[in-house]
C-alpha cells in the first residue's frame, strides 16, 4: 500500500472535516450503514455492474443521480475499509465465536459471497480486497463502472473481460465483509 493513500480518503474528510485517521472506523461504518439493508446494497451494486457490462444504456433507477449517490456510498465503504485495515482492527477469534455464529445466522437468508470462516474474520476480506487494488485503483475503477453504467458503452471497452469478473467478485465480498463488521 502506498504512503499517499491518505489523499484518497476524501469522502470521509468532506463528511467529518478533520483527520480521518482520528475517526473510529467502526462507529462511522455503523452510523452510515447500520440502517441500510445489505441485500439492497448488493442488488444495486449488481444492477450497476450489469448496466456497465451492457453495450446499450440500461436504466438502473428513475434518476441517474441515484447511481452517482450509490457509487459515493461505495467509496465511503472503501475508505472505512481502508481505515480498518490500516488500524489493524482485526476481529480476533474468542470464546464468543458461538455467539457471533448465532448473530450471523440471519445472513443465511441471503445469497452469500463469504464462507462462515470469512464471516467470523471479515478483516481477512479487507486485506484481500486491498491486495487486489489499492484505494486509488478502486476509486478509478468505480468511476469507470459508474460512467459505463450511465452510458451507451460497455466497461469491457475499457478493461479486460476477465477483470470485470474479478472486480464484481471483490466488490461484492467487500460489501458483505463490511456489513458483517456492522453486525459484530
Amino acid at each position: 500500500m502506498s504512503s499517499d493513500n491518505q489523499y484518497y480518503i476524501n469522502r470521509l474528510v468532506l463528511l467529518y472535516k478533520g483527520d480521518p485517521f482520528e475517526l473510529d472506523p467502526l462507529k462511522v461504518l455503523r452510523k452510515h450503514f447500520e440502517p441500510v439493508d445489505r441485500a439492497v446494497i448488493q442488488q444495486h451494486f449488481r444492477k450497476i455492474c450489469e448496466a456497465a457490462l451492457s453495450k446499450e444504456y440500461r436504466e438502473i433507477s428513475k434518476r441517474p443521480a441515484n447511481t452517482v449517490f450509490f457509487i459515493e456510498r461505495i467509496e465511503i465503504l472503501l475508505e472505512i475499509g481502508l481505515l480498518l485495515k490500516l488500524a489493524k482492527k482485526q476481529q480476533k477469534r474468542t470464546k464468543n465465536d458461538s455467539k457471533r455464529r448465532k448473530n450471523l445466522e440471519k445472513w443465511l437468508e441471503y445469497p452469500l459471497t463469504l464462507s462462515l470462516d470469512e464471516m467470523l474474520n471479515p478483516s481477512r476480506i479487507l486485506e484481500e480486497c486491498f491486495h487486489y487494488k489499492e484505494i486509488a485503483e478502486w476509486k478509478n475503477a468505480l468511476h469507470d463502472w459508474m460512467e459505463a453504467s450511465l452510458s451507451n458503452h460497455s466497461i469491457i471497452e475499457v478493461i479486460e473481460p476477465s477483470e470485470s469478473l474479478t472486480f464484481v467478485h471483490h466488490g461484492s465480498r467487500m460489501i458483505d465483509a463490511m456489513f458483517v463488521l456492522i453486525d459484530s
